[in-house]
């Protein structure tokens, strides 16, 4: 019954390994007319040889070429479902390290760097606390991170308290926590703008609950925020200490030094649109 199943499937792949107009045969086994290389093989098998298909060089080498392509497919399909899933604001998804028009060199090497390093910064739990100015460049450093680490494969959730707090008003207890579970869950949680989020105990609260459910998980965080380093390490009003001081135990804090880009960006636009309607 074996010999029987084992020369059904000789032949079947037989069939699929079909003889062409310039394949020729030597010392009784086929070969290749474009390659030269076997599509038979001679084995022995209980005690008589078989003669079996096989591929040859260039048949092996499309084969090898169509896998590849199905495996690019596979990564580029997860690649996507990680950017749609964990950069919450579609028009970050573009932003890269490749788009960067120099403005603060400073600040993405040090984003570059910290791609870089990845799988140390994640073994050894370390994030960033991006701060400065508003419009010098956090936010896009911090969009470059999520994007080169996603590329990689990294589920990366980058957000903001605002959107969090917002998704979580309909939310009943148990949902609120497997919401924010989820996102903890994350190799990389990115939170940007903090400190942008509305003032209330309420706000206060989901902010706690986000940063303490990210250190208890002793995974990364990064952070951008217009406050400064000074009133994070001394808070005025004492409510806020026991998350600012979890976020310094957390993170490295990186200044993003220079001048607002998005005024820099609206000056030139006036001062074109100025030309343009006075000629």
């Amino acid at each position: 019954m074996f010999t029987e199943i084992f020369q059904n499937a000789a032949q079947k792949c037989a069939e699929n390994n079909s003889r062409n107009e310039n394949d020729y045969e030597k010392d009784g086994l086929l070969y290749c007319g474009k390659c030269n290389t076997l599509k038979q093989s001679r084995i022995h098998v209980f005690g008589r040889d078989e003669i079996n298909p096989c591929d040859c060089k260039c048949q092996q080498e499309e084969y090898d070429k169509i896998q590849n392509i199905r495996h690019e497919q596979e990564k580029n399909h997860t690649v996507n479902s990680l950017r749609n899933s964990g950069i919450h604001n579609r028009s970050m998804h573009n932003w890269t390290f490749a788009k960067d028009n120099g403005s603060s060199p400073r600040l993405i090497n040090t984003a570059k760097r910290y791609v870089n390093g990845w799988e140390e910064m994640r073994a050894k739990n370390i994030g960033l606390c991006l701060f400065g100015n508003v419009g010098t460049g956090k936010t896009y450093a911090a969009a470059c991170i999520a994007n080169a680490l996603i590329d990689k494969g990294v589920r990366v959730i980058m957000t903001d308290f605002s959107r969090v707090i917002n998704s979580m008003q309909s939310f009943d207890v148990r949902d609120k926590n497997g919401y924010i579970s989820n996102i903890c869950d994350s190799s990389l949680l990115i939170i940007d703008d903090l400190g942008a989020e509305r003032q209330s105990e309420y706000a206060l609260q989901i902010c706690e609950q986000v940063i303490d459910e990210r250190a208890k998980s002793k995974k990364p965080l990064i952070l951008t925020t217009n406050i400064s380093l000074e009133t994070i390490k001394n808070p005025p009003d004492v409510k806020y200490a026991r998350m600012y001081s979890r976020i310094l135990e957390m993170t490295v804090p990186v200044q993003s030094a220079g001048t607002d880009k998005r005024s820099r960006t609206h000056e030139d636009n006036m001062k074109w649109a100025k030309e343009y309607f006075s000629g």
